[in-house]
């Protein structure tokens, strides 16, 4: 239960991660400063008065209060994350940077935990764990270079693990890769195309 308070403590109740630059609102509660602004966005997007998002009910503000820096908590945080020795991969989405947790071989793009939950929507991409991209690690049970790419799995496997995924969709990363761009550029092409059509339809109207 004590790790559980501890985890809680650090973990931004809005994107559900470790703070990244936690402010204060007037009420005592604190939020990542993006967090925090995007959500106040969101309300003003539906016409809706700023207000705290764990006492919104109770509380809410005729204009955006101003957002206090929390520097004691900021350095609380900052002791649990991984010295830079020790840091792989950052987020290529988050600023500031936080260590991701897959990368995907598609976009060459690295995620954190929420954006691997937001790109998870992404039909046929090819996500694999950061540390073993960055740090070129063999595989576990063969100790030969991951080359190959197992859809069902979604893992990526050295080629004397192909033989045990017999009927698994089994690609080399390379060309699993670059038939996903092509097909990526054709769909844009497509768009693109749509996209023309509807401007010229529109101005003849």
């Amino acid at each position: 239960v004590a790790a559980a308070d501890l985890k809680a403590d650090r973990t931004c109740s809005v994107c559900q991660e470790i703070y990244t630059d936690p402010v204060t609102l007037p009420c005592g509660h604190n939020y990542c400063q993006v967090c925090i602004e995007r959500h106040w966005a969101w309300q003003e997007g539906i016409d809706e008065d700023p207000s705290c998002p764990e006492c919104r009910r109770y509380r809410r503000y005729r204009r955006r209060p101003e957002l206090n820096r929390n520097l004691r908590l900021r350095n609380i945080v900052q002791s649990f994350l991984p010295h830079p020795e020790q840091e792989g991969a950052l987020c290529t989405y988050c600023a500031p940077p936080v260590p991701a947790a897959k990368s995907c071989l598609t976009c060459e793009a690295s995620l954190c935990a929420r954006h691997v939950r937001e790109h998870s929507r992404s039909v046929g991409h090819i996500l694999m764990d950061s540390s073993i991209l960055f740090n070129d690690t063999p595989c576990p049970t063969h100790q030969k270079p991951l080359g190959y790419y197992c859809r069902e799995e979604e893992a990526c496997i050295c080629e004397d693990c192909v033989p045990e995924h017999g009927g698994h969709r089994v690609e080399k990363l390379d060309e699993g890769t670059e038939k996903i761009k092509e097909q990526l550029r054709i769909l844009q092409g497509k768009l693109l195309t749509c996209l023309y059509n509807t401007v010229m339809y529109t101005d003849h109207l």
